[in-house]
């Protein structure tokens, strides 16, 4: 099989929320730390879609299967490999998807008025809030807030997303003392309909804003055992949401370490339905994607 061909869209969820879409590897070649950090995902042979038709019939990879990814991988000639329908892939990028499953932060809660987040943030047992847009990446479409009334930028914050998504997902922020995350794929139907491959367990190195910065394979002494654990049935369980879904594809979970009551605790913040910064480093020899049979276009 040829070297696959790759639209790196990274943000791929700003066209999930309106249907726009971006140039991205414009922005991506000004960024040429950002292109390096995406090597072990596209492997050593690949190539970015450029419109050119050179490479007929290789198979076709997005960073998120969006509709302008595949019609750029159609017109560089390869041949996109299987992914969900627009509506499920809206619906699982979407944050009210994961808020809606066990094991995330304690005290999120989907706010669909202003009330909603005033009382929210009203609760004095915690130190300040994060606000979270329905659709986001990299830190984007989040604010911290404190505890108390809200204040002006706070308040048209919260004005915008409630206008242009109808709702809005607040957490309680927690102080971490870590950031890790799961990989893994879903496969389409087949002899093992929706088989999973799971890969290992990554400590994440995260800015005060949210964005990813690094990522390495976490040992024992980063996330004991027993978190460890917990943080592969939160990834099964999310595995399990987004087939039952309908997805299929890549997916990554994030989730936060902190001190509570008895000591320890994890919670997941994020699943990401599509590929990620630190998606091939946690999935090592696992690449099933590699080996997706494409449709003919």
């Amino acid at each position: 099989m040829s070297d696959p061909v790759w639209v790196l869209n990274l943000d791929g969820d700003d066209e999930l929320r309106d249907g726009r879409p971006r140039d991205v590897h414009a922005a991506l070649e000004r960024r040429p730390l950002l292109l390096e950090a995406l090597a072990p995902l596209l492997g050593g042979g690949s190539h970015l879609a450029r419109g050119a038709r050179a490479l007929q019939g290789a198979l076709g990879l997005a960073f998120c299967a969006t509709p302008s990814a595949r019609a750029r991988l159609l017109a560089a000639g390869a041949r996109p490999a299987p992914t969900p329908d627009l509506a499920v892939l809206r619906h699982v990028a979407d944050r009210r998807f994961a808020a809606a499953l066990p094991g995330g932060i304690p005290g999120a809660l989907v706010a669909k008025e202003v009330a909603d987040v005033e009382r929210a943030l009203a609760d004095p047992g915690h130190e300040g809030f994060v606000l979270k847009r329905l659709f986001g990446f990299a830190g984007r479409g989040r604010r911290l807030a404190p505890p108390g009334p809200l204040d002006a930028a706070t308040a048209a914050f919260v004005a915008r997303a409630l206008d242009a998504d109808g709702a809005l997902v607040v957490e309680p922020w927690m102080v971490r003392t870590g950031d890790f995350g799961i990989h893994g794929f879903l496969e389409q139907g087949g002899a093992v309909a929706g088989a999973l491959h799971l890969g290992r367990v990554t400590v994440q190195t995260v800015s005060g804003a949210g964005t990813w910065q690094a990522s390495r394979l976490a040992s024992e002494e980063d996330l004991p055992s027993p978190l460890a654990d917990r943080l592969r049935a939160l990834a099964l369980d999310g595995a399990n949401a987004l087939r039952d879904a309908g997805y299929f594809g890549p997916f990554g979970l994030d989730a936060i370490r902190w001190r509570g009551e008895g000591g320890e605790r994890l919670g997941r913040c994020e699943i990401n339905a599509r590929y990620t910064m630190g998606w091939a480093l946690g999935m090592g020899e696992l690449r099933p994607d590699l080996s997706s049979i494409p449709r003919s276009p």
